[in-house]
């Protein structure tokens, strides 16, 4: 299989790259907006003379506040494939432009 390598477009990777970042923004928004609607949910509701509610809440809080977490977490990992793949292409591109260069000055020493 000689003469097989990758054969890479970086400028899809950097606009994979942008759209990972694109789609984590929006995620963090939505799970911002999502967020304050569950920190309200968490406050007591009407007249709980029997506790009952709060009783509730007091096992909502911890499942609420795994779900906040990682929604956090989901949108830097989000963020940091977006980031991998630019990094990709940079790295694509500079050893290619390397190659290039080592070939050019081979080929004019080959001539000189």
């Amino acid at each position: 299989m000689a003469g097989k390598g990758f054969d890479v477009d970086t400028n899809v990777l950097k606009a994979q790259g942008e759209a990972f970042a694109r789609i984590a923004d929006s995620f963090d928004s939505t799970a911002k907006k999502f967020d304050k609607t569950l920190k309200g949910l968490e406050e007591p509701w009407g007249d709980d003379q029997i506790q009952l509610v709060s009783e509730l809440l007091l096992g909502y809080g911890s499942i609420s506040e795994g779900i906040r977490g990682s929604f956090e977490s989901l949108t830097n990992r989000l963020k940091a494939i977006g980031e991998g793949l630019e990094y990709m292409a940079k790295e694509h591109d500079t050893t290619d432009e390397g190659h290039y260069r080592d070939l050019m000055k081979a080929a004019q020493q080959h001539h000189s």
